[in-house]
């Protein structure tokens, strides 16, 4: 299982920015630390920014490493992959993001997710 410290780490490998957005966010949090929710926000706010700039092979490998937490994460770092980054993400469909292009990237508990987010919230969105 992994640990909000290994999903912060594991994020943070994807590629620079990431890792340059997670030290950002930490230092402005210092001496305090944000908690792994606050972190997967911040991530999905970078990760829409790619959606935008069609930076496609970036955004796909973030979704692996949030499917790979969703899937193996600790109670913690499920909820804070689900709530803090697909919940972010899925509020941003259609305008921000494409619901086509989101689908493609999400890997099958994501997907069951996103699915099930949207019948508790009585939402509708194309591709799911």
């Amino acid at each position: 299982m992994f640990n909000s410290n290994e999903a912060k780490d594991m994020i943070a490998e994807v590629n620079a920015t990431y890792r340059h957005s997670i030290q950002s966010f930490l230092q402005e949090w210092e001496p305090d630390e944000p908690g792994i929710c606050l972190i997967l926000s911040q991530i999905s706010d970078v990760t829409v920014q790619f959606f935008q700039s069609d930076k496609m092979d970036i955004v796909k490998n973030v979704f692996e490493v949030v499917e790979a937490l969703l899937v193996n994460g600790d109670n913690t770092v499920k909820n804070a992959a689900a709530t803090c980054f697909l919940e972010n993400i899925l509020h941003r469909v259609p305008q921000e993001v494409s619901p086509n292009a989101l689908r493609l990237v999400l890997g099958p508990q994501s997907l069951y997710y996103c699915r099930e987010w949207n019948k508790f919230t009585n939402v509708s969105v194309e591709g799911f």
